[in-house]
């Protein structure tokens, strides 16, 4: 969204107007008009690549998600880029939006120095947001600004000595009710870490299909998930979703993708046995028409051992809980969470 002017004057005049500029050492005179404010920012230069911003600001390098990448509001176009002292920006588009991305030397919020991009949105130095959260995305902590609930106009972050931002600018006099839902902020974060993402075939990936989990289980929008390290060095998955009221909730998978019950978070580490039964617990609900499956937990035997507990829906709507053994089949007895049986 850079502003271009074409000036058309005679080659003389113009090449002494330069001349007597470039002679002068006055400032302006008291009560002069000082332009728009917006045009005294710091020294920005044009970059031709994102490793020329970087080294031009002085920063080990620049990041951005790839062009073509999908957004909400459309794919992502060619970035641009320019620097100045200590920070670079990357910019770019998705539908009638400019997106930019900075990344900058020292802690703290990096939005509020305008560019010659960002410029055209000069209330960006003073905007107050009526809306301020958290959002944990892979490990990292964004904090995330707007003005309508739930969607993005700015997200900020840190990670060592650099600080992160991303703008999201829609156009028009309505851009400061624009914003990007979590889904968004997400994909471009993991977009500015795209060389720890290059490394993906090295990291763990879970046993199950993550998104359909979310679906399957009722647990709302998908933002995130991340591995739990099991007391045998495998893993379980803690899978991070916005409920019905927005809210952030964190469910933990075993690596099959079932329910564990238990107030996990985020770095504890768990029982494996508890968090893998010896039988498949939903085709074991039906086999046994016992309605609809809701949870099932652990309960430990005398020997140490595991039975489980499996809580259902029965037809009515009532909560029902049924108690097998490791091998799926049915204990009879009127046991209760917690109980100790042979």
């Amino acid at each position: 969204m850079r502003k271009v002017f074409a000036v058309f004057a005679l080659a003389a005049v113009l090449a002494l107007s330069f001349a007597l500029a470039g002679c002068s050492n006055s400032g302006p005179e008291d009560g002069a008009d000082m332009g728009d404010p917006a045009e005294n920012m710091a020294a920005w230069t044009d970059a031709d690549s994102a490793a020329d911003a970087a080294k031009g600001a002085g920063i080990d390098e620049l990041i951005v998600p790839e062009k073509g990448t999908k957004l909400s509001i459309g794919e992502l176009t060619d970035w641009t880029y320019c620097y100045t002292k200590d920070m670079a920006e990357a910019d770019g588009g998705a539908g009638a939006a400019t997106i930019a991305i900075r990344k900058s030397i020292g802690n703290g919020d990096n939005t509020g120095e305008l560019s010659p991009v960002t410029a055209d949105w000069s209330d960006l130095k003073t905007i107050t947001y009526a809306h301020e959260w958290d959002m944990d995305i892979s490990g990292t902590d964004v904090r995330c600004y707007g003005n309508v609930e739930g969607k993005a106009m700015k997200a900020i972050w840190a990670e060592g000595k650099y600080s992160y931002s991303i703008l999201a600018l829609g156009q028009g006099d309505t851009w400061k009710d624009f914003g990007l839902p979590a889904d968004d902020i997400t994909i471009l974060v993991k977009g500015t870490q795209k060389a720890e993402a290059d490394n993906a075939s090295q990291e763990p990936e879970p046993g199950f299909d993550v998104e359909q989990a979310v679906f399957d289980n009722g647990l709302g929008e998908f933002v995130d998930y991340y591995p739990v390290e099991n007391e045998d060095g495998s893993l379980s998955w803690g899978v991070v979703t916005h409920d019905v009221n927005g809210d952030e909730v964190t469910t933990y998978f075993d690596n099959k993708g079932n329910v564990i019950s238990g107030g996990l978070e985020h770095g504890d580490v768990v029982d494996a046995s508890a968090a893998a039964p010896g039988f498949d617990v939903e085709q074991a609900v039906f086999d046994n028409g016992l309605g609809e499956f809701v949870d099932y937990y652990p309960v430990e035997n005398e020997d140490g051992s595991l039975s489980w507990g499996v809580v259902t829906h029965d037809v009515n709507g009532d909560e029902v809980t049924t108690y097998f053994d490791n091998k799926g089949n049915v204990i009879d007895g009127g046991l209760e969470r917690g109980d100790v049986i042979e």
